[in-house]
């Protein structure tokens, strides 16, 4: 049964490898809402958007096509497309006809069918993502979207983003341009939005650990989330490791830190307010001290208590 499977998928392969392959730029339309259907297409690489027309003659974006994508399967019932297809990004599409696609359902139903079924898998995934984008306020709302961006880019460039304009992201999630302008300002103010420098205008990297907190929790507070990325319980593990704490190469403290996560530490220190916040600090690590090898950390400061400092890392050596 297993192989059998991996003989259809196979073949699915080999359908979309033998399809006619086209490039757009930026801007361009594939095709228009309404247009005879001749093909369906499958992003090879870039981004498309799925755009429909409201009786008050806004656009609504109603679908974000990335790589592995199919567009234009709606017209193998009426052989009309539903939607416009504009590329965002340059994108690289491949081409099935639906008069191969008829020939195929008529010789091989079961390669039909598989085909369909990758199609409907992916539009399961992504009803639950418009689902989430969906609710809430504009903040969470946002911060859900760089999210999915982020993950349905994320095979080639990590934690970066393309990011739409102000325009294009009100379509998707159906706000005003300026709600999200605001909201887009204070992602970037705050940090959670960084221009990679020297790439394109658009590319981004995002801290999605802050992005994370907004998306569960609007109501989170922007002064609480260098905190949040820090502090939250389920990022962190119990350790008690003894440390020299440095601040411009000088030994500020011997302290110990008492839990980590990927994001941060907690230094405890029995004079917290000798260290400024927002400052830069190397945390040597004193663990088997036996070793001629020195770990350290290098992060910053954000956040103090009567116990100790919250450290984001920045670099462990």
């Amino acid at each position: 049964m297993d192989k059998n499977k991996s003989d259809v998928d196979d073949r699915v392969r080999e359908l979309i490898r033998s399809a006619k392959t086209m490039k757009f730029e930026p801007k361009e339309v594939i095709y228009n809402d309404g247009d005879a259907a001749h093909n369906l297409y499958f992003v090879r690489s870039g981004l498309v958007k799925l755009v429909t027309y409201l009786p008050n003659g806004k656009a609504r974006i109603v679908r974000l096509c990335h790589i592995h994508s199919i567009m234009g399967i709606e017209g193998l019932a009426d052989r009309r497309y539903g939607y416009s297809a504009v590329s965002m990004l340059p994108c690289e599409v491949s081409c099935i006809s639906l008069r191969a696609l008829d020939n195929l359902k008529r010789e091989n139903t079961e390669l039909y069918a598989e085909f369909l079924e990758k199609f409907l898998c992916e539009l399961n995934s992504v009803g639950r993502w418009y689902a989430e984008i969906s609710t809430g306020a504009i903040r969470a709302r946002v911060a859900r979207l760089l999210q999915y961006l982020s993950l349905i880019e994320r095979k080639s460039m990590g934690n970066r983003v393309c990011l739409l304009t102000c325009e294009d992201i009100s379509s998707v999630l159906g706000a005003t341009v300026e709600s999200v302008s605001r909201v887009m300002a204070e992602f970037k103010r705050n940090g959670f939005l960084t221009h990679v420098e020297g790439s394109p205008r658009g590319l981004y990297e995002c801290d999605m650990v802050a992005l994370s907190v907004v998306a569960m929790d609007d109501r989170v507070a922007y002064g609480e989330l260098e905190n949040a990325r820090e502090s939250r319980h389920y990022l962190r593990k119990p350790v008690d490791i003894d440390v020299m704490v440095y601040q411009s190469g000088e030994l500020v403290k011997v302290a110990s830190i008492k839990n980590l996560s990927e994001q941060g530490v907690f230094v405890c220190l029995d004079e917290p307010n000798s260290i400024e916040r927002e400052a830069n600090i190397e945390i040597e690590l004193l663990q088997n001290t036996s070793s001629t090898q020195k770990r350290q950390l290098c992060g910053r400061v954000v956040h103090r208590t009567r116990n100790g400092v919250g450290v984001m890392i920045d670099k462990f050596d």
